[in-house]
């Protein structure tokens, strides 16, 4: 045998083996005794997943989103929200038709999502890091005879959400996920939820936060500018979370010592300045603010934006009850001394004493004998001041101070607690 013979045997094998492949992996292989395999070759032939599936370019493909949240969570410290979801896209692909009297009756086929086009939804307001697409191309698609195709697959979101903390611990948030298609335009992709009203249904799967509730879940959609082209529009489809932060636990370890601050410090200022009970209080007083601060500065959030209305009355509240701790200290040591006060202030504290405001608000309730003097001198232009050897010269001048301190900071809570106390709305 030449070496011309030899090459047209080796040539005739290759073409046999060829025609022999072409023939076995032909789309309509009529000769399968599986209808579903018949089926399914007589969709895929000449199928191509990258390809929109429509008849013409102009026609749109409407694609039905919908999202049935399982459980969320939130990251303070990184300000990272996360969703996980059972996420359905239901469209119609022209391209997978077909009539169920040639195939067995049969109404509906199971497709893997490698197989077939698939529309290209994502997340716009990512965070790559985090955020799964868990077994994408390896869950199913249901394709019914008229070209409906539907995906349902388990997915993880996780997109970044700055907190306002202006009220934390009561603080709210609205944390978004962003769907819109990565390289369609409007034009050829349309985007929309399913159902188009959001019930309760939607919810019944839902798993519930330990430490954030959900209030509330709805939709909205707009019209945006496409990232990679100006000249085409983009249909984005946002699903709004609004999350609250469970307050029981909170409200025992931040705000309620807030408040037995508040009456600590008044009720320092309400004691003689003279006991040591008012300079013992007051001490503590003090010590109890550092140490609460300390807590709620290791405790709140580090991001975010807005100083925290809580911190805010903690340090307001810390600086009056450094000045209560001042006072007192002062207070003593006039207390001691044996010198009269200068006359400006013995004239103007007999004057207060002589007043209808002094005899009532301080007179009656702190010392009723000064009262009785009062009443029996009130045409006598003798100092009030010194009138009673017994007592420091500065007593009244004490009193006097001690009550317009009282004041001033009860009305400086006041201001705090309307302004900077959060309240559960």
């Amino acid at each position: 045998m030449d070496r011309n013979t030899l090459l047209l045997i080796l040539l005739f094998i290759f073409v046999c083996v060829d025609m022999i492949m072409s023939y076995s992996s032909r789309c309509n292989d009529g000769e399968t005794r599986s209808v579903l395999l018949q089926l399914k070759r007589h969709l895929l032939c000449e199928y191509d997943s990258e390809v929109r599936p429509v008849q013409t370019n102009n026609n749109v493909t409407r694609v039905k989103l919908h999202i049935i949240p399982q459980f969320l969570d939130y990251n303070s410290e990184e300000e990272i929200f996360e969703l996980h979801t059972w996420t359905s896209m239901t469209w119609n692909d022209s391209h997978l038709t077909w009539d169920p009297v040639h195939f067995d009756n049969i109404q509906l086929i199971f497709m893997s999502a490698y197989e077939i086009w698939l529309p290209d939804i994502y997340l716009h307001n990512v965070n790559m890091e985090d955020s799964v697409f868990l077994a994408f191309t390896q869950t199913k698609c249901w394709v019914w005879k008229k070209g409906r195709v539907q995906w349902l697959t388990p997915m993880k979101y996780s997109t970044y959400c700055i907190a306002d903390n202006t009220w934390w611990p009561y603080n709210i948030m609205n944390c978004s996920i962003q769907f819109g298609s990565w390289s369609y335009s409007g034009d050829e992709i349309d985007l929309d939820h399913y159902p188009n009203l959001i019930t309760t249904a939607d919810l019944h799967e839902y798993q519930t936060n330990v430490e954030w509730d959900l209030l509330k879940f709805y939709i909205t959609s707009r019209e945006e500018t496409h990232k990679f082209n100006s000249n085409i529009t983009s249909r984005l489809l946002s699903y709004h979370f609004i999350l609250k932060r469970h307050w029981g636990i909170i409200r025992i370890a931040y705000v309620t010592p807030s408040i037995v601050l508040m009456v600590l410090t008044l009720t320092t200022l309400w004691l003689e300045s003279k006991s040591p009970e008012r300079m013992i209080i007051a001490n503590l007083n003090f010590i109890c603010h550092l140490l609460c601060m300390s807590n709620v500065h290791w405790e709140m959030p580090k991001s975010g934006f807005n100083v925290p209305k809580l911190l805010t009355f903690y340090e307001s509240s810390f600086a009056l009850a450094s000045f209560v701790l001042i006072l007192t200290n002062i207070l003593r040591q006039l207390q001691e001394l044996t010198t009269a006060p200068p006359l400006w202030i013995s004239a103007a504290t007999t004057s207060l004493l002589r007043s209808r405001v002094g005899q009532i608000l301080l007179i009656s309730i702190l010392d009723p004998a000064v009262t009785a003097k009062i009443e029996a001198d009130a045409d006598d232009n003798a100092d009030l001041v010194q009138s009673n050897s017994k007592k420091s010269p500065w007593s009244y001048v004490i009193v006097i101070v001690s009550w317009l301190a009282f004041s001033s900071v009860l009305f400086s809570y006041i201001v705090l607690l309307a302004t900077c106390m959060p309240t559960l709305n």
